[in-house]
């Protein structure tokens, strides 16, 4: 609370006592320019504010998504559709933006429908591109994920990442987004089989039909069976 009032304040107010933010500066967490005083007041008030949340993240996006989807219950997922239909594509990032968010800490953010624009300076005449980002993760991660299900427009979806032009002259939308790590996840039934092709940045997470199990593969990655929670 203190803090989201504080967004309001002037940083180095003159009257620190008349400010919302005055707590928190009398008990040695900020300092008076509004910023943690050190470190250790950085930990203890994100541990106050959100108890549940890590103090270290996943060191790649691989291990965010396995962890995340270790996270994900099974029963939310059947419940998500009837007569044993598989999930659409809105109910798989719902449970990923809210898994994601318990496995990273508070001070990275998550922006679904991350707005994005490409435009080549180059050219003159060029149109900027406008797109939306399904989850982008801020901080020093600058990690992207995009989702779809059945393999449903995966191409189309991997080749907005593409910095340079495909066959008909295009680039990708997304190119331009300031990028570590990016993957493509693609949800898919056990209805559908096995031996989707793999590439670089695409990720094939394999439901059981039941969603207790899910397979997750990974071109140079050994494939892992993640156990979902009920």
């Amino acid at each position: 609370m203190y803090l989201q009032m504080a967004l309001v304040q002037k940083p180095g107010s003159e009257n620190y006592s008349a400010s919302p933010i005055f707590p928190l500066i009398r008990a040695g967490i900020l300092n008076g320019d509004g910023k943690f005083a050190c470190f250790a007041a950085n930990w203890y008030y994100n541990r106050q504010c959100f108890p549940n949340r890590p103090l270290d993240a996943p060191k790649t996006l691989r291990e965010l998504i396995i962890e995340s989807i270790e996270t994900m219950s099974a029963t939310r997922l059947r419940q998500a559709v009837q007569n044993g239909r598989f999930p659409k594509e809105a109910a798989f990032q719902q449970l990923m933006n809210e898994a994601m968010s318990m496995k990273l800490p508070a001070r990275h953010s998550i922006t679904p429908e991350f707005g994005t624009i490409a435009v080549d300076s180059q050219d003159p005449n060029a149109k900027p591109v406008t797109g939306e980002l399904d989850f982008y993760v801020n901080g020093q991660m600058k990690w992207c994920i995009e989702m779809v299900r059945q393999c449903d427009g995966i191409g189309e979806h991997m080749g907005r990442f593409k910095k340079v032009q495909d066959s008909k002259g295009n680039k990708g939308k997304y190119r331009k987004v300031e990028m570590k790590e990016y993957y493509v996840v693609d949800c898919r039934s056990a209805k559908n089989g096995r031996g989707a092709s793999l590439e670089p940045h695409k990720c094939v997470l394999y439901f059981a039909d039941d969603f207790t199990t899910c397979t997750c593969a990974i071109k140079g990655h050994p494939e892992v069976t993640i156990n979902l929670q009920m």
